[in-house]
């Protein structure tokens, strides 16, 4: 009788206890280490070296895509007509950063005032679309898609690495016949354009120097004596000055 008396006692006090307590299961408790005035100094240091050398490697890799810049002119019969154009219409863009490129071009060819800039230049709808595929088509105002007197401009540019640009840049004439042609790696946009955005002309030595290279030409059989009369015309007036 006196044991059921006891377990009678004892066991509200055991169910209180687990109430008030909670379970008597062990409770994890995780200590972390404040780090000492030292330790976080020299972790700060250590972060900030860190940080200078990946901003020195790429500063490295920025230098080494620079020396490796060229510019190649494959086709330039536009100095030898220097103010023939009047106009000038960007008719294609491709590549990396359409639309910033186009933006950069018609900024530059506006700022410079050699050319009328014959786009329509309203605002661009579905950006995201036009630089997923890579490929811009502005629209020409009415009456320029062929005209005499306009230059169609057509550029592309890839990112081949993260620090290298090549550019393509190619100017036309209403006939779809190049007369300039050139490929740039890592050059910018003031380089690029020069053809276009300063007085891009022949010189009286330059224009000596092709006048004797199609007499020799002519000479050789290479171009008839029509075609001669035709391309020494233009430099015979850049070399006598009128």
């Amino acid at each position: 009788m006196k044991r059921l008396l006891y377990l009678l006692f004892i066991t509200p006090l055991v169910s209180y206890s687990q109430l008030k307590f909670g379970s008597s299961q062990p409770i994890k408790v995780e200590v972390t280490k404040v780090p000492t005035f030292s330790e976080s100094f020299n972790q700060g240091l250590q972060n900030g070296l860190a940080i200078r050398n990946a901003r020195a490697l790429e500063a490295n890799a920025q230098s080494d895509a620079m020396k490796n810049n060229y510019e190649r002119i494959e086709i330039d019969l536009l100095k030898s007509l220097y103010g023939k154009y009047k106009s000038i219409a960007i008719r294609k863009i491709i590549g990396w950063s359409v639309i910033e490129n186009y933006e950069t071009l018609v900024n530059e060819i506006k700022n410079a005032n050699n050319y009328h800039l014959v786009n329509e230049l309203g605002k661009i709808s579905d950006k995201r679309t036009l630089e997923k595929n890579k490929l811009f088509i502005p629209l020409i105002l009415e009456g320029y898609q062929n005209d005499s007197s306009t230059l169609y401009l057509e550029w592309s540019r890839e990112a081949i690495s993260e620090y290298d640009r090549v550019t393509r840049l190619i100017l036309k004439n209403y006939l779809d016949e190049t007369v300039y042609q050139a490929e740039y790696k890592n050059k910018g946009y003031t380089e690029i354009l020069r053809p276009i955005i300063s007085e891009y002309k022949m010189s009286p030595e330059e224009a000596k120097i092709n006048l004797i290279k199609l007499k020799e030409y002519l000479d050789l059989g290479l171009i008839t004596q029509s075609e001669f009369d035709f391309k020494a015309s233009t430099l015979k007036k850049i070399l006598l000055n009128f």
